[in-house]
């Protein structure tokens, strides 16, 4: 008996040893340091993960439960990685650069830097190719890496921080402009295709939605504060992330613009086509392809959101954020002036109360909200409400879909989201349900309202096909109006009534 149970003992320590390694037993497998294996993890993109049960003779060993424990098939993985080798390469050049800088060889040092160290680069394609395999995978991982870019784009390049670490100057040499051409380039496009679909102010910074192909992106842009970064974060681990979301992003973007492209080269061809087919007098003969209701109402409410505010022109003051609002009106196909005296200009938008004698009466003053509130609501709101210095009315978050939770977390919806609905929907007032007796007074409907809801609507078959049973109904309905039913007698068969669409 004693036999059999050491044997079940040995095989579940084994079982759970080759199914699991902790971080130091695979630093020493790798023989790499823990800074460059967490490096490595994260440009794989492996991560740690926890057992369901430890076996008890394990921590009786010395195993410790808190320990991170990662998958041994993925370390064994990591062993054929080819930038493993360069980590170590790395690794012994810093160690003969310090000798010699600490034997006072600073020339033979420098000479030896400029050798070696361009010898050490290497690629992140391979592993970007390896993680998304297909072009719609790397589109729906894009939200942390546009966080994470924007966060870094508005941080200056000397960071002032109460430690000094090799991120900081990584970030002032490389990334911190790489990460504002991102930027810049991610917004552009947004702006030019007219992807924006949401957008919320919040503490954090200014949340964004778009959709690309089909998927929907979701980002922060935080607010343009001066910040200082605090010494408890490990910024190794925030510079390796950027590092892997900037490669990224570079090829999603070069691709997306490529595409956006060669649609506008394409749209321009067939507008000179058709324009010398009209100067010809030559019928363009070919049909096109007939589209489902679903994709027509998509795009229609595509054209109806990129040209909201075709037409309109807008100064921005000197207090708002520009950048943020610009890209909005752009996405909407609204224009930007640069002085408020000029006579395309129809909305001022301002942040602080408008001084007496330099309003003007041609356009509309409003504050920054109204124009998230009408991306929002997919609706031009009326803009008395958003005038300078007024109360501005409760701004909804879009990503909350019409519910928000109470103290108690019930569940209600906003009387704002209501009114909005108003606006837009005008029989929605009348067929909801009053909350009070004064409510039902004002909104009660007339008798020929009601008689017009109530009046039943001709029936028609589902199949077009009309019986003669029906046609002598019909004329019997004209001519001597509407009777009541009558129940058939005993002897007679009963009518046929006319099936169903699910039954033909």
């Amino acid at each position: 008996m004693a036999q059999s149970r050491a044997k079940e003992v040995k095989a579940r320590i084994k079982g759970f040893t080759r199914a699991f390694c902790t971080k130091a037993q695979a630093c020493r497998k790798l023989q790499i340091t823990i800074k460059e294996f967490r490096r490595l993890c994260i440009l794989k993109g492996i991560y740690p993960r926890h057992p369901k049960k430890i076996p008890s003779v394990a921590i009786k060993k010395g195993l410790k439960k808190n320990s991170t424990f990662y998958f041994t098939r993925d370390i064994n993985w990591l062993l054929q990685e080819p930038i493993l080798e360069k980590f170590r390469e790395f690794s012994t050049y810093n160690k003969k650069l310090k000798k010699r800088i600490a034997k006072g060889q600073g020339v033979k040092g420098k000479a030896y830097k400029d050798e070696v160290k361009p010898q050490l680069e290497y690629s992140l394609v391979p592993l970007l190719k390896e993680r998304y395999p297909t072009f719609l995978e790397a589109v729906r991982e894009m939200s942390d890496a546009l966080s994470h870019m924007f966060l870094y784009s508005i941080l200056p390049p000397h960071i002032a921080s109460k430690t000094t670490i090799e991120g900081h100057n990584y970030l002032t040499t490389r990334l911190s402009k790489k990460s504002r051409n991102l930027a810049k380039r991610w917004t552009e496009y947004c702006a030019n295709t007219s992807a924006v679909r949401k957008a919320f102010i919040s503490i954090k910074g200014w949340y964004y939605q778009a959709d690309i192909m089909g998927q929907a992106v979701t980002w922060l842009v935080p607010h343009n504060y001066n910040v200082m970064m605090p010494g408890t974060v490990d910024y190794n681990v925030m510079m390796t992330f950027l590092e892997f979301y900037t490669v990224m992003l570079d090829f999603v973007l070069f691709r997306l613009e490529s595409e956006y492209k060669a649609n506008e080269s394409r749209v321009k061809l067939e507008q000179e086509k058709d324009e010398e087919r009209e100067e010809l007098g030559i019928e363009d003969m070919a049909e096109d392809f007939p589209m489902s209701p679903e994709d027509q109402k998509t795009q229609e409410a595509q054209k109806k959101l990129s040209g909201m505010f075709a037409g309109f022109t807008f100064f921005l003051g000197t207090e708002v954020p520009h950048k943020n609002l610009v890209f909005v009106i752009k996405s909407l196909g609204g224009k930007i002036e640069q002085t408020a005296d000029h006579k395309s200009v129809t909305h001022v938008v301002m942040d602080r109360p408008a001084v007496k004698g330099t309003v003007r009466t041609d356009c509309d003053y409003v504050q920054p909200q109204w124009i998230l509130d009408c991306l929002n609501a997919k609706h031009l709101l009326p803009v008395d409400q958003y005038g300078p210095g007024k109360e501005l009315p409760p701004h909804l978050s879009p990503f909350d879909e019409g519910l928000v939770a109470d103290h108690d977390g019930r569940p209600y919806e906003p009387s704002r989201l209501k009114e909005i609905r108003n606006l837009m929907e005008p029989t929605f007032k009348a067929l909801a349900a009053p909350d009070s007796d004064e409510e039902k007074e004002s909104d009660a409907l007339s008798d020929s309202e009601l008689e017009e809801l109530s009046e039943p609507e001709a029936k028609k078959p589902s199949d077009g096909i009309v019986t003669d049973d029906e046609d002598e109904t019909d004329t019997e309905a004209e001519d001597t109006g509407p009777k009541k039913k009558e129940r058939p007698a005993p002897h007679e068969p009963k009518p046929v009534e006319p099936k169903k669409k699910e039954e033909l």
